[in-house]
């Protein structure tokens, strides 16, 4: 197999990818954006990768945040575009994925979410709030490490925060209590669970801003939530944030191109994920 890995950060993970696919005796080339030609010759399209048709690769893996406003969103979108119209073997293919978009798809499918609001006015999410109670969390519509992810105990504060938000770019969901946990999922299998437990004085358990990681069990419910939320919102390889109060599961967002090296995700649960993904691919290109 020839695989490209398209990214714009040259992380860990990346690498990981690599050192996978070649262990498994496969060829794997770390792809920036910013590498690629496109071309437009009659009626057909192509895209060159330092002088190479990209179409010579056998599967393709974008990773990495995939924002409209990101760098290079517009090279990736090009490319995912025409391996999609190629029918080439693509892991998250380049798209606007918004949380938004996502929470939609979650509740469209009977997945248990928390209540959302987007709106561009402060007068029409205030008409909306009675849907809600307090506290809030505010988040951007895309964005990744609990970013931007703010927790607001009263109405009343919550207005005077909105006054200086851009609101076309965030989104007011209710808050919900609990344990915070990360599964990730290839391809419809859940690998393995992780507890995040937030730093000292803050309520976001994310590793990368100095939360702590432990491995616990994978319940049912654990898997039957996370594969059932990368399903309904077409995700090949997600991280899943389930909160857990009891005997109560509450997916909280789906995260495409999830970190998992080291302590993140990978040290923790002593899973491979990117072996996981390599062999996914494999599998695919089988049949």
């Amino acid at each position: 197999m020839k695989l490209a890995i398209i990214s714009v950060h040259n992380r860990k993970e990346s690498k990981d990818f690599v050192r996978a696919a070649r262990n498994r005796k496969h060829q794997a080339t770390l792809i920036h954006p910013k590498d690629i030609t496109f071309t437009i010759a009659g009626s057909k399209t192509k895209a060159f990768y330092r002088g190479t048709d990209v179409l010579k690769f056998d599967a393709f893996l974008f990773y990495g945040n995939n924002a409209p406003d990101e760098n290079f969103y517009t090279e990736k979108s090009m490319l995912a575009l025409l391996l999609t119209r190629e029918k080439k073997l693509v892991i998250e293919p380049t798209r606007f994925f918004g949380k938004f978009w996502a929470a939609e798809k979650l509740a469209q499918a009977g997945i248990p979410t928390p209540k959302s609001i987007y709106a561009r006015s402060n007068r029409r999410i205030y008409e909306s709030l009675k849907k809600i109670r307090p506290p809030y969390i505010i988040k951007p519509l895309a964005g990744s490490k609990g970013k931007g992810v703010e927790k607001i105990d009263t109405k009343k504060d919550l207005q005077k925060k909105l006054k200086n938000k851009d609101l076309e770019k965030i989104i007011l969901q209710e808050y919900f209590p609990g344990d915070d946990h990360r599964v990730i999922v290839v391809g419809n299998k859940a690998l393995g669970v992780m507890k995040k437990t937030p730093p000292p004085g803050d309520f976001r358990a994310n590793i990368s801003a100095g939360g702590k990681g432990a491995k616990v069990k994978m319940t049912p419910e654990f898997r039957k939530l996370a594969v059932a939320a990368c399903r309904a919102t077409d995700t090949i390889f997600g991280g899943v944030d389930v909160m857990r109060n009891g005997n109560k599961y509450t997916v909280l967002e789906v995260n495409r191109s999830p970190q998992f090296a080291g302590p993140i995700f990978a040290g923790v649960t002593k899973v491979d994920v990117a072996g996981e993904v390599i062999e996914y691919l494999e599998k695919k290109l089988r049949k």
